[in-house]
C-alpha cells in the first residue's frame, strides 16, 4: 500500500474504531471498487460491513479511500503488500506477510462478489477461486523453513494478486 492510501484506511479505522486490519479494509474496498456495484451501494456496504457511522466526516473518508484505491488502479500502481526490510530476520515477518496477503484477499472476495459481480467467464472466474486458495494459506499452507524461499513465493502470490485484480478492473471498465 502506498502512503496516502494507508494514511486514508487509518483515517477510517480510527475514526469509528474499526475493528478490520488494514489489509482487510485495503482488500474490501479495492473488491468494491473491481465490481461492478453502483457507487451508492458500495457506500451503503461500506458502512454496514465496517460497521462505521454514516455522518459527513465518515463518508468524506470512504470518497477519499475510494478515490485513492481508484487512482492506483487506474495509473496501475496498486500494491497489496512489500518487504520493508529484505535483510530482516525477523521470525514473524514472512507468517506476518502471508497472514496480510490471506485477509486481503479474503475480504477483497467480500467486496467483490454480490448480484451484480458474479460472471460466466471462466478467466474471473479462475482468478476469484485462486483469491479463494490464498485467502486460506495461512490454513493449509507451511512454510518450508527458508526464508529466501518463502519471501519468493509470497512475493509471487502478491504479484499474481496485483496483475489479477488490475485485470478484473480493466475487464469491468471495459465491459
Amino acid at each position: 500500500m502506498n502512503k496516502s492510501t494507508l494514511q486514508a484506511i487509518n483515517q477510517i479505522i480510527d475514526t469509528d474504531d474499526c475493528p478490520f486490519t488494514q489489509f482487510e479494509v485495503h482488500g474490501f474496498f479495492t473488491g468494491l471498487l473491481v465490481s461492478s456495484h453502483s457507487k451508492e451501494s458500495r457506500k451503503e456496504k461500506i458502512i454496514k460491513f465496517l460497521d462505521l457511522s454514516s455522518n459527513i466526516n465518515t463518508n468524506k473518508l470512504i470518497d477519499e479511500l475510494s478515490n485513492t484505491i481508484k487512482q492506483e488502479l487506474i495509473n496501475q500502481t496498486l500494491s497489496v503488500f512489500s518487504f520493508m526490510n529484505d535483510d530482516s530476520e525477523k521470525g514473524g515477518e514472512l507468517e506476518s506477510a502471508a497472514n496480510s496477503l490471506s485477509e486481503w484477499t479474503y475480504y477483497f472476495l467480500i467486496g467483490y462478489q454480490g448480484e451484480s459481480s458474479i460472471s460466466d467467464n471462466p478467466d474471473i472466474q479462475e482468478i476469484l477461486d485462486i483469491f479463494d486458495e490464498i485467502s486460506q494459506v495461512n490454513q493449509k499452507y507451511k512454510f518450508d523453513g527458508t526464508k529466501s524461499s518463502s519471501q519468493e513465493s509470497l512475493d509471487e502470490i502478491n504479484s499474481f494478486i496485483v496483475k489479477s485484480t488490475l485485470y478484473l478492473y480493466e475487464r469491468r471498465i471495459n465491459d
